[in-house]
């Protein structure tokens, strides 16, 4: 599964997703986050390599963590057993496509029995996945402008795409060697990509939303990497 996930990623956003790594990596390296602004040109400084291929290759090298081994002790000594059930039945609504975004209850995000990334709910209306991101930025500027129960609220879709669930999903994979968890994570992961190419769409409007969905990714995909 991971050698997929990473290869898909590799070849639809390698340098924009890498940028989005570095983000997530410079919260524990302040001082350079500070000096430098991540550029292509720093990404590359960083991590002293020229090459995006490369050094995408240096991070998949990366070790697993130890992520199952602590979920597998915690269930083996009985510990937690109502927060783990609580996690599980969680993971079963997101297996449903069903997700409680900002308060909104368990609510069902498909459309046409596909994930729909781009739907904010509130308003029953889909962002176009198909403008530039500087335009969609345009588009919620304007709304500052208007009349509040006029706007279609970006933070639904965004909220989504962060991908937070993974954290459940991995959990009650390795808690019960269900399969279906991991059909779900890679499903979910795979669609995203291929419903937002890079620099397009709502959920591309924000530099701090990648940071966000890549340091999920990248907790998920080396917790599984061996899976």
């Amino acid at each position: 599964m991971v050698s997929q996930i990473s290869n898909t990623i590799r070849k639809h956003s390698l340098s924009a997703l890498t940028e989005g790594a570095l983000r997530m990596i410079g919260q524990k390296f302040g001082q350079w986050r500070l000096k430098k602004k991540i550029t292509s040109r720093n990404i590359k400084r960083f991590f002293n390599e020229p090459n995006f291929e490369k050094i995408h290759e240096n991070i998949i090298r990366l070790p697993a963590l130890p992520i199952k081994d602590n979920i597998l002790n915690i269930k083996q000594k009985g510990l937690h057993n109502e927060d783990a059930q609580r996690i599980i039945q969680e993971a079963d609504h997101y297996c449903k496509l069903e997700f409680n975004i900002l308060g909104s209850g368990w609510v069902n995000w498909s459309k046409n029995n596909e994930m729909a990334w781009h739907y904010d709910f509130n308003k029953d209306y889909f962002w176009d996945k198909n403008l530039y991101y500087t335009e969609i930025s345009k588009i919620i500027r304007q709304q500052i402008h208007t009349p509040q129960q006029q706007h279609n609220d970006c933070k639904i879709p965004r909220e989504l795409s962060r991908f937070y669930f993974l954290q459940a999903l991995s959990f009650s994979y390795f808690y019960t060697s269900d399969e279906k968890y991991l059909s779900r994570i890679k499903y979910l992961i795979l669609h995203w990509i291929e419903e937002n190419p890079p620099y397009y769409g709502v959920n591309w409007s924000n530099a701090m939303e990648t940071s966000i969905r890549i340091f999920n990714w990248c907790i998920c995909i080396y917790a599984l990497k061996n899976e």
